[in-house]
């Protein structure tokens, strides 16, 4: 009686045990979270502003090249919210260049930049959540969406910092892990004033304007980039210098309007030690190339012109002076 007793018992121990395994759900592997890949386009769209139509081409060196060097921080937050320390949820992740790589964008195929980075400053999308990424140039440590101002110091233009280097931001906005590639597009928050210098009289030669001299009077030189919106203001009670003088023929400058610095000039001093001052009047804008044709009329008067161009600084030059007629 006692065998049945426990063979029964064994039985009705082993058809339970099999019942639960049979209605337990199956587990799920271990689902890997998804690594961003970060790459750097060059935009060539053009661009409507008032009567003139220019094309921007925003590239991190004068060559069109990124550097060895060169590092970028990126952001990333919660998907069209305020950026700030609530929806922050990756702060200045440092990337570094890899390489140079050409890019499929919506305009064509264009020269990029792919970025990376070491293991603990890789940057993994949510799980099933959209994202947006912002990226600035230079990397600087400690940045977040409090502390967000670089010094844009524009003052010493043949001095190298990083304001000779320039100033670079890029957002990329909806992104997830279904596509991980990001492609940003960076664009010069900088301005660029290019000064071609000629004269159309007999008495002041091509030579003699070669070693010119340009002093900038009025006009603000320092401001600070504002690396979450993207932008280099000029704050109100931020000190200028009153003059800054080069001898190169082209400077940076911080974005500014002519409404709100009306007040300013173009003085130039041959090697001869003629001077000529002339006004500048135009609004400075961020991105692009500013062309001041500055012509010496004669021993005492000179004319200007301008245009807002792409950023350029090819074809620079010395005009040789005009043949009159």
């Amino acid at each position: 009686m006692k065998k049945y007793l426990i063979f029964a018992t064994i039985v009705a121990m082993v058809f339970v045990g099999c019942k639960k395994n049979t209605t337990a759900p199956p587990k799920k592997p271990t689902e890997k979270p998804v690594a961003a890949k970060f790459s750097g386009n060059i935009s060539k769209g053009s661009i409507l502003e008032g009567n003139v139509t220019t094309t921007i081409s925003t590239r991190v060196s004068e060559r069109g090249e990124w550097e060895a060097k060169d590092k970028i921080g990126v952001f990333m937050f919660a998907n069209e919210q305020e950026r700030n320390e609530t929806n922050v949820l990756t702060k200045n992740a440092k990337y570094e260049f890899l390489s140079t790589q050409s890019l499929t964008t919506d305009e064509g195929t264009v020269n990029g930049a792919i970025f990376g980075a070491n293991l603990e400053n890789t940057i993994y999308f949510p799980a099933k959540k959209k994202v947006d990424f912002i990226a600035y140039f230079p990397y600087i440590e400690d940045m977040s969406p409090t502390v967000r101002l670089i010094t844009a110091d524009f003052s010493e233009p043949e001095k190298k910092n990083a304001a000779a280097e320039g100033f670079y931001w890029a957002e990329a906005i909806g992104q997830s892990e279904e596509s991980p590639n990001v492609k940003f597009t960076f664009k010069r928050v900088q301005s660029l004033v290019n000064i071609n210098l000629s004269s159309v009289t007999e008495s002041i030669k091509a030579a003699d304007l070669e070693g010119a001299t340009f002093k900038l009077i009025g006009v603000p030189t320092i401001g600070v980039f504002d690396i979450i919106e993207g932008k280099i203001k000029i704050p109100e009670n931020k000190h200028q210098p009153r003059s800054v003088t080069y001898t190169g023929y082209s400077i940076h400058l911080p974005p500014h309007t002519n409404e709100r610095y009306g007040n300013r000039w173009i003085e130039v001093t041959l090697k001869n030690q003629r001077v000529y001052t002339v006004p500048l009047k135009i609004n400075i804008v961020s991105g692009r190339s500013h062309w001041i044709a500055i012509k010496i009329q004669d021993d005492v008067n000179a004319t200007i012109e301008s245009s807002i161009e792409k950023w350029s600084i090819e074809s620079l030059e010395i005009i040789a002076p005009l043949d009159k007629k």
